[in-house]
């Protein structure tokens, strides 16, 4: 018997599970949805995908109206990694991982709800990188129901890499601000330090001198001595609007080896102020030099 044939005999089995008969007054939605899930993966097996989805969601159907909510959750989590792997219907497939996670947690396990999302986020970060931010937040929010801060640390962390790739700055320094509460719901005050940094680095990216310096007071006490010295350093030069001193400090064995989506915004900034420093060397030397170039910081 192929596999094919295999899942028709079991589509039958639940076909003549949701009959009623003299001595079956109700439907066996237990039994079919059992059936329909043991369809679906012969089908999947044959690569026959459309009517394993079918299968699928039959599967779920039958599971939820036995009220079997972690069954369920696994067949819309099979069916919308079908639809988005294999028929690339993105907006189809968030659907079924929403209503995956949402019945693994309302059946009392959050840390599959959050694995679910976690796998999801991983599955479409390539395409839907935002989204998948979306996903890491909500699996960190899902383990916090069992007050799991270590791993919420976790998921916030990726979501905000990936908020800081897509250039939605304040949402990652927002993102980034909660894993650090996180870090300190379980008194690990050695990681702050760094998160304290991407923070500013974002900010400077942002060109928001004022909110860096506040940042840098209230954070400084999670900075240790190698830290502390080189982010006063890019403090006090961005205070004083040195492109040279900005270039200087930023430029640095411990910033290039920080995570690389903030090594580039330190990049991305160093070049900004390469530019300016090269633009007032230039004017200095045909002597075009002006008090407003000096008020916009334009300082050797």
């Amino acid at each position: 018997m192929s596999r094919i044939q295999e899942g028709e005999a079991h589509l039958n089995e639940a076909a003549k599970s949701l009959k009623t008969t003299l001595l079956r007054w109700k439907p066996d939605f237990d039994i079919a949805g059992t059936e329909y899930e043991k369809a679906a993966n012969c089908f999947k097996s044959a690569k026959a995908l459309d009517r394993a989805l079918e299968s699928f969601l039959q599967a779920a159907d039958c599971y939820k109206k036995s009220n079997q909510p972690f069954a369920a959750a696994k067949c819309y989590e099979q069916a919308g990694t079908i639809l988005y792997k294999d028929f690339q219907k993105g907006e189809e497939a968030f659907q079924y991982f929403d209503r995956a996670c949402l019945e693994f947690r309302e059946n009392g396990t959050p840390d599959t709800a959050a694995l679910c999302y976690d796998r999801a986020a991983k599955m479409i970060e390539s395409k839907h990188p935002e989204k998948a931010a979306t996903y890491y937040l909500l699996a960190s929010d899902t383990v916090m129901i069992e007050d799991r801060p270590q791993h919420a640390c976790e998921y916030a962390c990726k979501s905000a890499k990936l908020l800081v790739k897509l250039e939605k700055y304040k949402e990652a320094v927002e993102t980034l601000k909660k894993t650090m509460n996180l870090h300190l719901a379980f008194k690990d005050e050695l990681s702050c330090g760094k998160y304290v940094i991407f923070i500013i680095l974002i900010q400077l990216k942002l060109d928001d001198v004022v909110t860096v310096s506040k940042t840098y007071q209230e954070g400084k006490q999670y900075l240790d001595g190698e830290m502390m010295f080189i982010m006063s350093k890019i403090v006090d030069a961005f205070d004083k609007q040195d492109s040279k001193a900005i270039v200087s400090a930023l430029d640095n064995t411990f910033i290039k080896n920080l995570d690389i989506e903030y090594s580039k915004i330190a990049r991305s900034i160093i070049e900004v102020h390469k530019e300016k420093s090269k633009l007032i060397e230039e004017k200095i030397a045909n002597q075009e030099i002006t008090d407003e170039d000096l008020e916009a910081g334009l300082l050797l």
